[in-house]
């Protein structure tokens, strides 16, 4: 009766899911439902590999695929007045963190993954990174003058990898310390 009880929970949080998600676009502009959904999407990869359940977990990434695409619609909106704290910018990072756990989440259950399975965690890595670093160079292109714009990328370049590297020393996610050996070439070009 137990297990009854805890099937019909978890298919009501789907349910609650599904319509939650459905239903933000209705009460938010593009960039914050990009935003919820990608978190959404984060939460339901989560709940797919605690629960061992392939379809949560493929809908938690579509759905964050579907939220960066709503995101990108949105790049021909104005970015906003004040640096970092814009709709754009939160966006982009609440993107970037959903993609960023989500690889830590599937590299460290990487046990409970088929084997096709298995290296999405360097994808969602990259996608995470990709995201932080994209949004980043926009507000310094955004809001600072052209001069300051490469020394300012450099450093924001130089302590994410720094941030980076130590997230990933410290969770023992290795993945995690390699995008600091793009710095170099970074600091050349």
């Amino acid at each position: 009766q137990i297990d009854g009880m805890r099937l019909l929970c978890e298919s009501f949080l789907a349910l609650g899911v599904i319509f939650a998600s459905l239903a933000i676009p209705f009460a938010l502009d593009g960039r914050w439902t990009a935003a919820t959904w990608s978190l959404e999407g984060a939460a339901a990869v989560w709940l797919g590999i605690r629960q061992s359940r392939l379809l949560t977990r493929n809908f938690g990434l579509l759905l964050q695929i579907g939220a960066s695409l709503m995101f990108l619609s949105t790049l021909r909106e104005p970015l906003g007045a004040l640096p970092i704290l814009n709709s754009a910018y939160i966006g982009c990072l609440f993107t970037s963190l959903a993609g960023l756990f989500t690889a830590y989440y599937h590299f460290s259950n990487q046990d409970e993954f088929h084997d096709w399975e298995k290296s999405f965690h360097f994808f969602l890595l990259a996608w995470g990174v990709a995201w932080w670093m994209g949004a980043s160079v926009m507000e310094i292109d955004h809001h600072l003058p052209n001069r300051y714009e490469i020394t300012a990328s450099l450093f924001f370049f130089t302590i994410s990898f720094l941030l980076l590297d130590r997230v990933g020393r410290q969770l023992n996610w290795l993945p995690a310390r390699s995008p600091s050996l793009f710095l170099l070439p970074a600091i050349i070009f």
